[in-house]
């Protein structure tokens, strides 16, 4: 083969991710649009523009902010990403709105770049199988939905990478020199996770790390640390062999561990004493802490597309329903393959710690160290997003490369299971008299455009995984499956708040509060009280958007 024959068969999947990311966030990207809504628009936005002036205009680095209440710190407010090195060069080449857009597209771009190698060379797929599997990651809804909290979303993007360093745990009878390589590599994440911000997603993705390094150890056959102290632990020469395992996991945990404290110092410890002076400080009361779970009520609106519906974003972690039942024949055939059983209990415990106060355990978890300074169990569902798209690249695989015979079975019981979550759907409205929902979230009937849309996908879905092939190539049903799946996530997508941007206009121009403000700069509020301006304005109004907005 030739040369650009070899870099076509090697970087398609690169291609076909970034043009994927672009045809979903197109709004953002070409037509000069801007998020103005939210945490985006009322928090980041007003930060983003004042660490920008610090650092390449005034050219120092802000530690305290004089414009919000009486001052408030701003190095140690870790949420702004102050040392993030990636906000660097968005706050340097672009206007705050732009910078936050194309940090969302970067950021969606790493995180799908990091699933595909990570279903490469851990779950061992086909090009195609892991492109699906980073294209539902970085595309679900899970993580789209959350481009209003820019940190989370660059935070979150490492997570993958950090699941790839772990690995299937082979690398922990090899050498050395290559447990030293990954220790410097999870450091490196783990710094880079912690400086964009949000320490949640932090503590989240270590909880998804522990589990995936200690079932991929125990379940993978390469890796044979656990199976071998069962079967030979009573040979000395085997003993050496575990403790020879043991000593490099250590080694692996000290070094990314040490490391990843030495270099995020300059930001933890102002961190860490902003943390004592705040609410936070000896952790939150476990009501705070169970606020925002995701209500059971809520199921089938979280993991099912909508169509001209929306969510809360909190809860949202759709997939297509074809990639649900791929994820259900990987669930079932693919058990034996490497890096299975740990994407199956990523899957399974960000889904039962999303549940949050309806959930017993974590109504106890709720007290204990870690647990008490976040809110917002419904954001363990990153976890579930990850391991469903693992899934669905796996299931995807057993179809291309087997028989209808193989896969019915799973198929049929996945099918069941979705029509299952689909009647809790519409069951939920009257239930909600009885069960009240947060006031985030109401109670509300599939519309007539989701059921159209869940049976027609469905329906296609089952009709390519059950119809005999007739001649026709197993690739050729892959990749109607994926493309199925993927036209339907970007038909749910159109409801996501990335797909509403508004006129810049709505950040750049003069708003009439802030107008009416500095007209009365000379006068006073009233026209007989003529004097200075007061120095500091606190808003109480309830109204949404602002007058101008309303006319």
């Amino acid at each position: 083969m030739t040369r650009p024959g070899l870099l076509v068969r090697r970087w398609w999947p690169a291609g076909l991710l970034v043009a994927a990311i672009l045809l979903f966030f197109h709004k953002l990207v070409f037509s000069g649009l801007i998020l103005a809504r939210g945490d985006t628009f009322l928090y980041f936005y007003p930060y983003w523009q004042a660490a920008a002036n610090a650092l390449f205009v005034a050219g120092r680095l802000p530690r305290w902010n004089p414009d919000l209440f009486m001052g408030a710190p701003f190095l140690a407010n870790s949420q702004v990403g102050l040392l993030y090195p990636l906000n660097w060069p968005a706050w340097a080449l672009l206007a705050t709105p732009y910078a936050v857009s194309a940090s969302i597209v970067l950021h969606l771009a790493i995180a799908g770049a990091g699933t595909y190698l990570l279903a490469r060379r851990v779950l061992r797929l086909s090009r195609p199988g892991a492109l699906l599997a980073a294209l539902l990651f970085a595309l679900g809804g899970y993580l789209t939905a959350q481009v209003e909290h820019v940190n989370q979303l660059q935070g979150l993007a490492w997570l993958p990478w950090l699941l790839l360093v772990a690995g299937d745990g082979a690398w922990l009878g090899g050498a050395w020199r290559g447990v030293v390589r990954r220790g410097l590599g999870l450091a490196l994440l783990l710094a880079l996770q912690f400086m964009a911000g949000h320490t949640q997603t932090l503590f989240i993705s270590g909880a998804g790390l522990a589990i995936w390094l200690l079932v991929g150890i125990q379940m993978g056959r390469r890796s044979v640390l656990l199976s071998d102290v069962m079967r030979t632990a009573c040979h000395a020469h085997n003993a050496f062999s575990i403790s020879h395992y043991a000593l490099r996991l250590l080694l692996f945990l000290a070094l990314g561990g040490g490391l990843t404290l030495l270099l995020v110092l300059p930001q933890l410890l102002p961190t860490l004493t902003l943390a004592g002076q705040s609410s936070r400080a000896g952790g939150l009361p476990p009501n705070e802490v169970l606020s925002f779970s995701l209500h059971p009520l809520l199921l089938a609106r979280a993991l099912l597309p909508a169509y001209g519906q929306t969510l809360f974003t909190e809860y949202v972690a759709m997939l297509p329903l074809t990639a649900l039942l791929l994820a259900g024949v990987g669930v079932a055939r693919g058990r034996t393959r490497p890096g299975v059983w740990p994407a199956i209990l990523l899957a399974a415990l960000g889904l039962f710690l999303a549940l949050g106060q309806f959930n017993p355990l974590y109504q106890l978890l709720a007290r204990l160290p870690g647990f008490d300074l976040f809110r917002v169990p419904a954001r363990w569902l990153a976890l579930y997003g990850l391991g469903v798209a693992l899934l669905a690249g796996v299931g995807w695989e057993l179809v291309v490369g087997g028989r209808p015979a193989d896969w019915s079975r799973p198929v049929r019981l996945a099918t069941a299971l979705l029509l299952g979550l689909m009647a809790w759907g519409a069951l939920a409205v009257p239930l909600a008299r009885v069960i009240p929902l947060g006031a985030e979230s109401a109670a509300e009937w599939p519309s007539r455009g989701t059921l159209i849309g869940w049976l027609l996908e469905l329906g296609l879905a089952l009709g390519l995984l059950l119809a005999r092939p007739g001649g026709r190539p197993a690739r050729g049903r892959g990749a109607a499956l994926a493309g199925l799946g993927l036209v339907a996530l970007l038909a749910a997508s159109r409801s996501l708040p990335y797909n509403h941007p508004t006129a810049p206009e709505a950040y750049f121009d003069l708003r009439p509060p802030i107008a009416r403000l500095q007209a009365r700069q000379d006068c006073g509020f009233f026209p007989q009280e003529c004097g200075p301006p007061p120095g500091r304005v606190l808003s109480l109004s309830p109204i949404l958007f602002d007058l101008g907005d309303q006319a």
